[in-house]
């Protein structure tokens, strides 16, 4: 068959020829794939490349791109070899060594680290660019390990953010290493993109210092004084909200154990929907995980490090302890993305707590409206039916009632306190100081 281009096509084959980095976003049926080989063609006239590889679905792969080689005038005479099917029918395909070899997306992995043989590609055309969406998919690293090997690139899609923007990122950073989008996922979500919430309770406002120190960033690297300073803030915050909601041992007392207690006592009456007991359950084990050293530390470290070992390997190679010297680890920094983590982390751990918050709040509501008669202060423009709340500024002294709180509270947990006025004074210690009259 003829090919009469319309003139969006020619426009758009140009585009390719004269572009060695390309994305071509067209709907379907709008003729993607003989746009791509026309410019291709061309290319291949002007000895500008020698070998292509089509990356496209199974199906699309393995029917629609031979058939349209096969379709139109102009393209006849064009050699291609077709790697799907067994590993072997894959290989001897590869082996062919044809000017274009198409495959399937879910051997693209297999292709550059399984194969054993070499990726000569100078060129790559990605049919079905949104596949290529998820960074952290195998496909994406090992066509990312390859990248800087291939000279011209060609991403084709008609759904370029089918579940969103944030798809885009993965596909400009295989495209044009980033140059658009940026290099990092993070610094693409903090430019581009508002968390959900930012400014939550100011327990998290440390997450603010690690956004400004990525946008501050000229190298991918934080220094690991300025990465730990940030983290064992937000770690020491998120550990007492998690004392607060979660803590579940017998001489502990949470919101966890509390809301057992008073449904128990038929001070509450409603139950927590099935979402609210999941993230409670979630919290308990983040929290049981975070306070101690786990055991499971070792077996983890122990069974990354034998799975890492390639699979032609792990017959003579086994991983043994370092007996002596002993090997201290110490980081000297730390790569962005650990810090673009951090606060990826903090947000969401925010509207986990402020879910659990405005339930708490929620019951101790209801078991306000169930006491009579009620006690309140009264306050100009207030719903008397309501709970209020007030933040109240403080300075907190050595002398305060709360610095007695908690050395009676130590006494209390290791049984050494009975009460007495004695036993009170020997626990309680406060700083002498000499006050103004």
């Amino acid at each position: 068959m003829k090919y009469n281009p319309h003139k969006y096509q020619s426009y758009a084959t140009d585009f390719i020829v004269n572009n060695p980095i390309a994305a071509v976003f067209l709907e379907m049926g709008l003729g993607k794939s003989v746009i791509t080989l026309t410019a291709m063609k061309m290319l291949f006239e002007s000895e500008t490349i020698c070998k292509v590889l089509v990356i496209a679905p199974l199906r699309v792969a393995r029917d629609t791109w031979p058939q349209e080689i096969k379709k139109w005038d102009h393209l006849k005479g064009m050699k291609y070899a077709v790697a799907v099917g067994t590993e072997a029918e894959r290989k001897a395909a590869v082996l062919r060594n044809e000017p274009v070899t198409i495959i399937n997306r879910e051997n693209v992995d297999w292709l550059i680290n399984k194969s054993g043989l070499p990726f000569d590609f100078d060129m790559v055309v990605i049919d079905e660019l949104s596949s290529f969406k998820s960074y952290g998919a195998k496909r994406f690293k090992a066509l990312l390990k390859v990248r800087p090997f291939i000279k011209r690139i060609v991403g084709l899609t008609g759904t370029p953010s089918s579940n969103g923007l944030m798809d885009l990122w993965a596909e400009f950073r295989i495209l044009d290493f980033g140059k658009r989008l940026g290099r990092y996922i993070t610094r693409y979500r903090l430019s581009y993109f508002e968390p959900d919430k930012r400014n939550a309770q100011m327990v998290f406002s440390y997450s603010d210092e690690a956004v400004a120190l990525i946008n501050s960033a000229d190298k991918p690297f934080v220094s690991a004084k300025e990465y730990d300073n940030i983290n064992d803030k937000l770690l020491y915050r998120q550990h007492e909200m998690l004392k607060l909601i979660a803590d579940h041992q017998s001489s502990s007392f949470s919101y966890i154990d509390l809301r057992a207690v008073l449904v128990k006592k038929k001070f509450l009456s409603t139950d927590l929907d099935e979402e609210l007991k999941q993230l409670l359950n979630e919290l308990l084990d983040v929290r049981n995980w975070t306070f101690h050293n786990p055991q499971s530390l070792m077996v983890a470290a122990k069974e990354v490090a034998e799975k890492n070992i390639p699979e032609e390997l792990r017959e003579i190679v086994q991983c043994t302890p370092q007996i002596n010297p002993v090997l201290i680890r110490k980081v000297v920094s730390y790569e962005l993305v650990f810090l673009g983590s951090l606060v990826i982390h903090t947000e969401r751990r925010i509207k986990q707590f402020q879910s659990i918050l405005a339930r708490m709040k929620d019951d101790y509501q209801e078991m306000f409206d169930s006491v009579e008669p009620k006690s309140f202060t009264l306050l100009p423009g207030t719903d008397l039916t309501k709970v209020q709340y007030i933040e109240r500024p403080v300075v907190s002294r050595l002398d305060d009632l709360s610095s007695d709180t908690s050395q009676i509270s130590m006494a209390i947990q290791k049984s050494k306190y009975d009460g007495s006025e004695d036993s009170f004074k020997d626990w309680v210690v406060r700083l002498q100081t000499d006050k103004p009259e």
